[in-house]
């Protein structure tokens, strides 16, 4: 996958303006169950802080709830700069942390070389490097190569979400229906991907645990005893 290294700089007296989760801009979010979901953009849109996104995802917090009575799901879509939009979902009651830009734009007051914001990566896949690169600044210069060894990060894996941690299958419908679900983990934070949905989870870490605690709890079944002879 071709990477590009995405950055905006602040040099002299220069106050710029701005403009992911993980790098990009807030397109649209919905609330509720398939069939039934309403768009929460303005009340989501009125959460970000300082260009990040962390509440719980709530009817309580979103002001409505679309389905009564159901477990419904939080979508939100995220715009990257190559023009790709990417999706999260967050299952109801789950915490939302994403990183977007600040639409107040960034200030710096003294002068100088800034880096306001850097991701790398592409095709929708895009990490947050500003920290990585601000330390790479010596004397009001940045000097490096664009790539995963410089950069110190891949922000695409070959398994596309991180390194496996393990698969589950989930039975839903009253055991009608059984889904193979895939555990990955990159860096600090967890995801889950339904064998044959789009959709990436994002996975509170404890939950994960409980999980792997659960699974290492099961004991083989004792064999039948023998039965008696007549």
């Amino acid at each position: 996958m071709k990477k590009w290294l995405v950055s905006t700089f602040a040099c002299a007296l220069l106050l710029c303006g701005s403009a992911l989760a993980q790098g990009g801009m807030l397109v649209a979010a919905e609330f509720g169950v398939p069939g039934r979901r309403v768009d929460v953009t303005p009340q989501v849109r009125a959460m970000i802080r300082g260009g990040v996104l962390q509440f719980e995802a709530t009817r309580q917090v979103l002001g409505i709830d679309p389905a009564p009575g159901q477990i419904k799901d939080l979508l939100i879509r995220i715009r990257h700069w190559d023009g790709n939009n990417e999706e999260f979902a967050f299952p109801e009651k789950s915490m939302v942390n994403l990183e977007l830009d600040p639409d107040a734009g960034y200030e710096f007051r003294e002068r100088g070389f800034h880096i306001m914001r850097a991701y790398y990566g592409g095709e929708g896949h895009f990490v947050n490097v500003t920290e990585r690169l601000r330390h790479m600044i010596e004397h009001d210069r940045l000097h490096t190569r664009v790539d995963n060894e410089h950069i110190g990060i891949d922000p695409d894996p070959p398994q596309g979400g991180g390194e496996p941690v393990f698969d589950a299958n989930v039975t839903s419908n009253q055991g009608k229906r059984i889904e193979k679900v895939t555990f990955t983990k990159q860096g600090d934070k967890y995801f889950a991907k339904r064998q044959d949905g789009p959709s990436i989870y994002s996975i509170d870490a404890k939950t994960v645990e409980d999980l792997q605690k659960a699974a290492s709890d099961v004991k083989e079944a004792a064999p039948p005893a023998p039965a008696k002879k007549k």
